[in-house]
């Protein structure tokens, strides 16, 4: 069992200080969380800081403990109460017993007293929580033997057969007015480098597969969904949306992008997506099934992780599909990463998907001026802007970027884009301007992109940072920026970031009076309690030892929060 939190209120300085500072907490079970003035402080604190166990004096102004324990009772009843009371207070300390308070102790007391009463709220604390994960597993086992009896049910729909228990058929239906299926296949790197076609399973084995199911359900967390382990390193996802709207396809699109993206930077696995149209109803499972099992077999194709749709009736045949949109992406991808070579074969990919697809001239057109303008953005130290279409371009002549001949030649590029009749002319306009953003990320010193994430850390270490921002503001790609960082520095950047905001928590334990769970918020943490568990691991010692050890020169009160 982890330390329990313990709360005590006195509106008595010196007793709520003894309290705090004469118990050697740091060898029990039990740590001091917040020493309150009284019991109004107390309810204040009571929702964010959730203590096991609240030690508290009757007689204090206002909310007295009595009205406490009675308060505790009704909104808490978890919390294990304590009363701390003198003889004249007796017989009033005796009407909470109706309130199940644990234990009387007299003032003044004795710290073995203390001890012996909060080992009463522990004795408790384990009954309740065994009772409660008795009660829980019963529910866990009923709620799973019924899941399984879904994803049988629906392993067997998948493969065109019949569910044969009435009531789950009818069940399902009604869960599934409107989906879509989204199968995932995960692929690794062979030892030659390169993304193997192999079996996913004949390189990690269960454990590794597994290891994507977290990453999935949380990609796919805002809808009700149905997620079916098919094989090793392939999933079925059963995307239950709200109702049949034509950007819906869109947006699981994105969704699926970012997903592939993070799995790659954080497991170096490379998933390859592909998703049927919009569903009603468990008679049509096999055959979204089958759609979205046609859609991933085109999304096989070259190095490059991507998502294809089979959108059915949606969306409009101008739309720009998504598996050129996605094979964009990975020309950028290669670009921020400084491959000229792969970029370039990339884009001639696109070119080819173009014409598999059929895309109108519009999708085509729009596609290349948003490819442009991404390559231009991509280094930072072009300033250039030309319309609304694209930013800088590939400059041949050595010109300073920003400069007029700059300037117009990028005007060039976008004025050759809109006008160009052929496939090949906007090839052929598109391929110096990757090659040369590409070339330009090769030259950008390691150090700077370095240095430029450390800095971005200390001056967002308080906020929820993500790889993506990180990676958006140094100009490279997350997966890239992920193993420079490990390899130059030996850490990762969580690791760092770790490091600074309890580095930082430290200062604020002994220079202020901020409570633990202000100075959590204050250095990006928000849960307390997992603040708490990373600050032992730190420094050795809870915040609230920590406190009352570096400030016990300066005759603080070491109260613990």
């Amino acid at each position: 069992m982890t330390k329990l939190k313990v709360m005590i209120v006195d509106d008595e300085p010196i007793i709520r200080k003894g309290l705090i500072q004469f118990i050697d907490w740091s060898s029990t079970d039990f740590e001091v969380v917040y020493g309150a003035t009284d019991g109004d402080d107390a309810w204040q604190h009571l929702p964010v800081i959730q203590p096991d166990i609240v030690i508290t004096d009757i007689r204090m102004p206002g909310r007295s403990g009595l009205d406490l324990v009675r308060d505790l009772s009704e909104q808490f009843p978890k919390t294990q109460v304590i009363l701390l009371t003198g003889y004249a207070d007796f017989a009033y300390a005796r009407q909470a017993i109706q309130f199940n308070v644990v234990d009387f102790v007299l003032k003044p007391t004795q710290k073995n007293l203390i001890l012996a009463a909060l080992e009463k709220a522990k004795a408790r604390i384990s009954q309740d929580r065994e009772r409660i994960a008795l009660e829980e597993s019963v529910v866990r086992f009923d709620r799973e033997r019924t899941h399984r009896r879904k994803e049988d049910c629906l392993r067997t729909l998948i493969h065109g057969g019949r569910c044969q228990d009435p009531d789950l058929a009818a069940d399902l239906d009604r869960q599934l007015k409107a989906y879509h299926m989204v199968l995932v296949e995960a692929s690794v790197r062979n030892e030659a480098g390169d993304w193997s076609a192999t079996p996913f399973a004949e390189f990690g084995g269960e454990s590794d597969g597994f290891e994507l199911l977290p990453v999935i359900r949380q990609s796919f967390d805002p809808y009700e969904n149905h997620i079916l382990a098919l094989r090793h390193g392939q999933y079925a996802i059963l995307a239950v949306v709200p109702e049949h709207r034509p950007d819906l396809l869109q947006v699981l699109a994105d969704r699926c992008g970012e997903m592939a993206m993070l799995v790659e930077a954080l497991l170096a696995i490379r998933l390859s997506v592909g998703m049927s149209g919009c569903h009603a109803g468990i008679g049509q499972v096999a055959d979204a099934f089958s759609e979205a099992a046609a859609a991933l077999a085109g999304a096989r194709i070259g190095e490059a992780k991507r998502t294809r749709e089979q959108p059915g009736e949606e969306p409009p045949p101008s739309r720009e599909s998504l598996r050129a949109r996605i094979l964009a992406d990975e020309i950028l991808r290669r670009v921020l990463n400084g491959e000229a070579d792969a970029a370039g074969q990339q884009l001639g990919l696109l070119f080819q998907i173009f014409r598999e697809d059929r895309h109108t001239v519009e999708s085509i057109r729009d596609a290349c001026l948003h490819l442009a303008s991404r390559c231009a953005a991509a280094d930072p130290g072009r300033n250039t802007h030309v319309g609304n279409h694209a930013e800088g371009g590939h400059n041949g002549h050595g010109s300073q970027p920003g400069s007029h001949q700059d300037m117009g030649d990028a005007s060039k590029q976008v004025a050759g884009i809109l006008m160009a009749e052929s496939l090949r002319e906007l090839h052929d306009i598109l391929e110096p301007v990757v090659s040369a953003a590409a070339h330009r990320m090769q030259k950008r010193p390691v150090n700077s992109i370095i240095l430029a994430t450390r800095s971005y850390l200390h001056d967002h270490f308080s906020e929820h940072i993500t790889l993506q921002q990180i990676a958006d503001h140094v100009h490279v790609s997350p997966s890239y920026l992920s193993r420079l960082f490990h390899r130059e520095t030996g850490q990762t950047i969580v690791d760092v970031c770790r490091t600074i905001r309890l580095d930082q928590a430290c200062l604020l334990l002994r220079t202020t009076d901020l409570r633990n769970f202000e100075i959590a918020a204050r250095v990006g943490i928000e849960d307390p309690a997992y603040f708490s568990k990373l600050f032992r691991e730190h420094t050795g010692a809870s915040p609230t030892e920590y406190r009352t050890r570096n400030r016990m020169d300066e005759g603080g009160e070491g109260s613990g929060g």
